[in-house]
């Protein structure tokens, strides 16, 4: 039986081996039929569900690209923005007019 994307023993026979991706297309459907009903009485879903759809979906897709490459582990909390957060952290001092950088204000000498 599989937790959490990890194997765990069992003593039932009947349990299959289940792959991560079939728990990220199963949690799709399920988070596909959330929706809650709003004042005026019409079905509505929550746009945070629909953005979390959409990175399990890319997710799914990564795991698939690396899949052709041969690359056999991904390890998806690696997958921040923190490191380029950093990098313009410490760029930003440098260019101290301009608080709205843009890619074209970099200039690389």
């Amino acid at each position: 039986m599989v937790r959490y994307g990890v194997m765990v023993r069992s003593t039932n026979s009947s349990d299959r081996k289940v792959s991560s991706l079939q728990i990220l297309k199963d949690a799709i459907k399920t988070l596909e039929k959330l929706k809650y009903v709003d004042s005026t009485g019409k079905e509505k879903t929550v746009p945070f569900i629909q953005n979390f759809i959409v990175t399990l979906k890319s997710l799914m897709r990564l795991f698939q690209i690396f899949k052709s490459q041969n690359i056999k582990i991904m390890l998806p909390r690696y997958f921040n923005s923190d490191p380029i957060e950093n990098f313009f952290g410490q760029v930003r001092p440098y260019n101290y007019r301009n608080n709205d950088s843009s890619c074209h204000s970099f200039n690389c000498n």
